[in-house]
């Protein structure tokens, strides 16, 4: 089956389980309402239920989605992985704080391994987590509906249940989206070694080397051979990133402009808001000192609309002369979990002319 094919079905099915869900939800609900011993403690808590369900819609975050993420991230931990950030809806959860920005997401766990022993079978039981922690609260949860005697308080989270469900189905069901693929896809491609699959593991292994190590320390062929993915890949960019911070550490000018022509290339005939804005600010950064070109530093510019407090806009910000980027931008370089990654941004930092 088609990618497309899978995208097309992976909507339907979903519609199918979130409507299977709703009317479970309102089945419950209606049977609770309208039972003889209900009472006003039922009806406060099927108010409660529905008006919370309402906010984190308001949010773009549905609790599934809060718990589907906290499998992930639990699963993490246990899998040895250090949690760097968790997003659900419009909120970003890391150790640089909490973030909220304009675009709502359906939900992401950034983890990084500590070792890179068995990293193919760590990285499937992290994707299967966010699944096993909806499909385990929605059947226990049921179960416990049918089987212990009604109570106000069972019944709120009960009420919740049939959503979990539908929103661990929908994640296992293998597809390539817009927003990302879905943890049924990575299962499917680290079984198959698609190629999308082996560059993550790729990109994992190095960040397990560079957690307390440096860029010296990795294998050129770890991230230099390694399967061709598409240029419009969020893991392209993470890619080449790697790729120009191994060049910079090397002190290899030649890997450096290899590097910087190759992603520039993705993106020659794309228009301004067509570039990743993170993505934009390393290619500024690139342009401006690395390998001087004037006008592919202008484009990069315009590219970023406004700056974040993250290190490569800060990186940029700087470079655009913006009040206090310089120091923001070495705040930002304490606060990566990467020594190997620190080392880097202290580099480009350097980089930087005077003034």
């Amino acid at each position: 089956m088609s990618a497309k094919a899978r995208a097309i079905l992976y909507r339907i099915c979903s519609v199918l389980f979130f409507l299977g869900a709703l009317a479970g939800t309102l089945y419950i609900g209606y049977a609770e309402g309208s039972a003889e011993s209900a009472g006003v403690a039922e009806y406060v808590v099927i108010g409660s239920a529905i008006a919370l369900m309402g906010l984190a819609e308001a949010f773009d975050c549905m609790g599934g989605v809060i718990l589907h993420e906290l499998g992930h991230a639990f699963c993490a931990l246990l899998a040895g992985f250090k949690v760097s950030a968790v997003r659900f809806g419009k909120a970003d959860i890391s150790q640089k704080g909490v973030r909220f920005s304009r675009n709502a997401a359906a939900g992401e766990s950034t983890v990084i391994p500590k070792s890179p022993r068995g990293l193919r079978g760590r990285l499937a039981f992290v994707s299967l987590g966010g699944a096993l922690f909806n499909l385990i609260y929605g059947g226990t949860l049921l179960a416990l509906y049918f089987v212990l005697p009604p109570h106000p308080a069972l019944l709120f989270f009960v009420l919740f249940a049939p959503f979990q469900l539908s929103t661990g189905l929908s994640s296992l069901f293998p597809a390539e989206l817009r927003s990302g693929r879905t943890d049924g896809e990575m299962l499917l491609g680290l079984a198959r070694k698609a190629p999308f699959a082996e560059v993550s593991l790729a990109l994992l292994r190095a960040q397990a080397l560079l957690f307390r190590g440096s860029y010296r320390d990795l294998p050129h062929r770890l991230l230099f051979s390694v399967p061709v993915i598409r240029e419009d890949e969020p893991l392209f960019a993470a890619l080449q990133l790697m790729r120009l911070q191994y060049g910079l550490v090397a002190g290899d000018g030649e890997e450096i402009k290899s590097v910087v022509t190759r992603w520039n290339g993705a993106y020659a005939e794309a228009e301004r808001d067509e570039v990743p804005k993170e993505t934009a600010c390393v290619l500024y950064y690139a342009y401006s000192v690395l390998i001087p070109d004037a006008e592919r530093a202008e484009f990069y510019r315009d590219c970023i609309e406004e700056y974040e407090n993250t290190f490569h806009f800060c990186l940029a910000g700087a470079l655009s002369r913006e009040d206090g980027a310089r120091d923001a931008a070495r705040e930002a370089i304490k606060k990566e979990p990467l020594a190997g990654v620190r080392e880097a941004e202290e580099l480009m930092l350097k980089g930087l002319p005077e003034g």
